[in-house]
Parts: C-alpha cells; structure tokens; sequence
C-alpha cells in the first residue's frame, strides 16, 4: 500500500547560500518568509519536507520555492 499523504515531521528552507533559515516539525511548519523576526528578501528558497505514514513509511520531498513581496 502506496502512501499518498504522509503526516510531515520536519521542514527546512535554506537561501540560495544554503544558510538554513528556517526549521519546523509537527507544530511548528509553516515559514511566515521571515529569518530573526525580519523580512527574507525576493527571491529562490530550497525547501526539504520529511514525513512517514501510518505504515510506517519515510517519505522525503525537496524542491524550490519564490518568496515574492
């Protein structure tokens, strides 16, 4: 059986220096675009999500993502 919504644990977004600038897990996982309380700029953000299913599964996604202001 075939996970297709895995229940994610950990989220990190890097800038295109690949400074981490933001960690989340299973409370805290949406970036507001923000690195020490300010602004990111416009730009390119690499993301990478891991989650596991009921089955006990590990599932790992990366890809990019334009924080526009």
């Amino acid at each position: 059986q075939t996970c297709a919504l895995p229940i994610f644990s950990e989220l990190l977004v890097y800038d295109r220096k690949s400074s981490l600038i933001f960690r989340g897990d299973k409370t805290s996982n949406q970036w507001d675009g923000t690195f020490r309380n300010k602004l990111m700029p416009s730009g390119v953000y690499i993301y990478f999500l891991k989650g596991s299913c009921g089955n006990g599964e590990i599932k790992s996604f990366k890809g990019d993502v334009t924080l526009v202001r």
